[in-house]
């Protein structure tokens, strides 16, 4: 799968910056999920886009915290 996605500006602390903004179902269905922790390998002109290991299991483990307090204030 290719995405061509425009290289965009943000205004901050007075100067342009560039700005990448990924968005859109695709993410989903290639297995990103919403609050997921991804790690970001920089490289010359190149980005690698992956899931953080240890973040996941911490989310996993918030998550069924959250999930378990929920339960018990119903």
């Amino acid at each position: 799968m290719v995405r061509r996605i425009k290289i965009q500006k943000l205004y901050r602390s007075g100067k342009d910056v560039p700005t990448i903004r990924l968005e859109g179902k695709w993410i989903k269905r290639i297995g990103f999920e919403i609050d997921e922790i991804v790690t970001v390998n920089i490289r010359e002109r190149l980005l690698i886009i992956e899931p953080t290991e240890k973040n996941m299991k911490e989310i996993v483990r918030y998550k069924s915290h959250l999930s378990a307090v929920k339960k018990t204030l119903s």
